[in-house]
């Protein structure tokens, strides 16, 4: 019960995030993974709430640990591709100020 207590507490920290996530629109393609991924870890979790046999336990946390690494693989991949827009964009930023400081030097 612990173990399902730390769990859910996992579950409910990550909330946020997501909706977070689905509200920007640079993760529009990855909707669909947090609109079906979230619910389904919910129903995996409400099954594991309801004094499950063995049987069902087993089933219910191997649902529960694929759906959250489904869930988490999509996140960092629309992290990655955040983070490697922005350092284009900053790459792109450092060349114009190079740029313009070496224009400068000029005039001076």
């Amino acid at each position: 019960m612990i173990l399902f207590k730390k769990l859910l507490l996992h579950a409910l920290k990550i909330f946020p995030f997501l909706y977070k996530i689905q509200t920007e629109p640079h993760y529009k393609k990855w909707k669909f993974v947090l609109d079906w991924g979230a619910p389904l870890l919910l129903i995996s979790l409400a099954l594991l709430i309801e004094r499950p046999t063995l049987k069902e336990y087993f089933y219910g946390m191997f649902l529960f640990l694929i759906l959250w690494g489904w869930v988490l693989y999509f996140m960092q991949k629309a992290m990655n591709e955040r983070i490697k827009k922005g350092y284009q964009y900053y790459l792109k930023t450092k060349e114009d100020i190079e740029r313009i400081e070496g224009d400068c030097q000029k005039n001076n």
